[in-house]
């Protein structure tokens, strides 16, 4: 809206004079927080309604991005499908959605179709859904609870229809790979569908249908690490926006400590629920949650969720920097702040608490104008972060594809039309990801080398000198990826068992002349953790359900062809190398850096159990 509208709007309604025009028509957010009078709602619905009639796009996503975003479910449920492009259900298209399969499955009964392999755990996670209803408020002043809306009957419903929708979603497209928190997202969409005139089930199905294969994907095939690198966009947004707040950030990644500031991977596990769910699972206010649904949609790319996050980050920075006792400086040393606080004081739960609706409101702006000055593919890291991971590594990343914020490529539209086309999309996404993967480890493995090398009992500034160096030179390098499953054991290995030493260096006694390292751990507990932190690994691999294993497993079992065979052990010893080393990489990191495991003091069972409980 121009401030030339706005001015026109306050001469048809002279009891909107006291407005700050100016402020209006600048700015959608930036202001006193006050929710819109009834005057303003009922013009602001008739001018969202004549802009869907003509069908203006740019107006709708503007709005949607003002005070309140769309405001009710009735206009979410006409404009949600133009943002995302999704033709209307009642339209006679001939398009290629329109004949999509969740079209055709109406025809068809869905019990019909083959049960998906992660419906167990989908049923699990909807007897725990719902329960935010409890949390979630009503735009009312006091806040009141929606349990005065939704009676236990209501909820039960809710659940059936969940249970209804996610089930005809993945029997419909078994490629996809169910995550824990996608019922969340699944959630949301029912809560906005159930009371729309047009049949609900059917607008509900189609827009997570269309979220899930254009915007979602990428959370949905098989390694999640194509997940955690979406979350590095963050840390890479706020080296460009604000490079102090992105320091203190560092020491929050295990990577960064365990290499000694020598290599930061711009990790950051935080905010994986809050990119996982769109923040459904993070924010319990709904009006204000909806609100932050109208932006991303507006923007028609997920990367939105990262700019959200951005900004909520930069929006509590004083208090974060106040709580850990410290004074933002343009350049400050950070390296004894405990990693612990700074965790906690940077995740959803700390950031989205307690938020009032002028405070979301000013987050959002704030995510607007930098999505306007930092484009992820122009940052002054771009070479580094954006281009690196998803235009070198997964260019078929949906950031690269279908979530770019402009129209879907039409080859792209087959996804809803054929599962073989999803299937070879989602093997070869797994393949890019797990090739990045690899080369970062292999990069990390040779840094942890060089600073391995470098630890000598008459360590020098000039050594020092050299390691730097020798680690700037890989880092600008690439790495081989052709490294066998007990390299990547023992290096792993080897870096465990070298912190736990390091971590116990004594002072040099009064008299030596140069410091020693104690006594290691023996020889057979290293065998033995060895051998079996290799087998860890490979039954982490056989759990995948790799197709090359079980095309080998079946061909061991009766086809004896001696070229099978051959190609076969081939394909299955080249993965086996390669996901192994990545299964590693994973596991430790995430047991290190959730868990605060030093894994030189677990035992095996527990370092399974660990992984897998998280």
């Amino acid at each position: 809206m121009s401030i030339a509208d706005s001015s026109h709007l306050v001469q048809s309604h002279p009891d909107w004079v006291s407005m700050d025009v100016d402020r209006l028509g600048k700015s959608f957010y930036y202001n006193d927080g006050n929710p819109l009078s009834e005057s303003l709602k009922q013009l602001k619905h008739k001018t969202l309604n004549e802009a869907i009639k003509n069908n203006n796009i740019d107006f709708l996503k503007e709005h949607s991005r003002s005070s309140e975003g769309l405001m009710d479910n009735e206009l979410r449920c006409k404009i949600w499908p133009l943002f995302l492009e999704i033709p209307s259900i009642d339209e006679n298209s001939d398009s290629v959605l329109q004949q999509s399969a969740s079209c055709f499955l109406d025809d068809l009964n869905v019990n019909d179709l083959p049960p998906h392999r992660d419906e167990e755990q989908i049923k699990l996670d909807i007897k725990r859904s719902f329960t935010i209803v409890s949390h979630l408020r009503s735009t009312t002043v006091d806040h009141s609870s929606f349990t005065g809306i939704y009676s236990s009957s209501d909820i039960d419903k809710l659940k059936r229809d969940l249970l209804n929708l996610l089930v005809k979603m993945f029997r419909t497209y078994p490629a996809l790979h169910y995550y824990q928190g996608y019922h969340d997202i699944a959630s949301i969409i029912l809560l906005v569908c159930q009371n729309h005139q047009n049949p609900g089930d059917e607008l509900a199905f189609r827009l997570l249908e269309r979220l899930s294969l254009f915007h979602l994907r990428d959370f949905m095939i098989t390694d999640i690490n194509l997940s955690t690198i979406h979350l590095k966009l963050i840390p890479a947004l706020l080296e460009d926006v604000d490079p102090t707040l992105y320091e203190l950030l560092k020491q929050t990644s295990n990577v960064y400590r365990l290499t000694n500031g020598a290599l930061y991977d711009y990790g950051f596990v935080q905010g994986l629920s809050s990119i996982l769910t769109m923040f459904s699972h993070d924010i319990n206010n709904l009006p204000q949650l909806l609100m932050t649904w109208d932006f991303i949609l507006s923007y028609n790319s997920i990367s939105a969720c990262a700019y959200v996050y951005t900004a909520a980050l930069l929006f509590s920075k004083d208090d974060i920097f106040r709580k850990l006792g410290l004074n933002p400086r343009p350049v400050t040393d950070f390296s004894d702040v405990d990693p612990d606080a700074v965790h906690s004081l940077v995740s959803p739960s700390t950031l989205f608490a307690n938020l009032t609706d002028q405070d979301m409101a000013n987050i959002l702006h704030s995510a607007s104008q930098l999505s306007k000055e930092h484009p992820l593919d122009q940052l002054s890291n771009n070479h580094t972060t954006f281009n690196f991971w998803f235009g070198e590594y997964n260019p078929h990343s949906v950031l690269k594809t279908t979530s770019t914020g402009g129209p879907a490529p039409q080859s792209y539209y087959s996804l809803a039309t054929s599962n073989n086309d999803l299937a070879e999309l989602i093997q070869t996404q797994d393949q890019e990801v797990t090739k990045q993967t690899l080369v970062d480890s292999n990069l990390l493995a040779k840094i942890m080398d060089l600073q391995d090398d470098s630890v000598t009992d008459d360590y020098s500034p000039s050594e020092s000198h050299s390691l730097s160096s020798s680690i700037s030179s890989l880092a600008s390098g690439t790495s081989s990826v052709n490294t066998r499953i007990a390299e990547a054991s023992s290096q792993i290995l080897k870096r465990l068992l070298h912190s736990s030493h390091h971590s116990q260096r004594t002072s040099p006694e009064p008299g030596d002349g140069e410091k020693k390292r104690p006594k290691g751990l023996s020889r057979i507990y290293k065998v033995s953790l060895t051998v079996g932190f290799v087998g860890f690994m490979i039954h982490f691999l056989l759990t995948k359900r790799n197709p090359e294993m079980i095309k080998l497993s079946r061909l061991l079992g009766g086809d004896w062809s001696i070229g099978g065979l051959v190609n076969s052990l081939s394909t299955f010893g080249g993965m086996v190398a390669g996901e192994a080393k990545n299964s590693a990489r994973h596991a430790y990191e995430t047991i290190s850096e959730q868990a605060r495991i030093n894994f030189g003091q677990v035992g095996l069972g527990t370092l399974r159990a660990t992984y897998f409980d998280l």
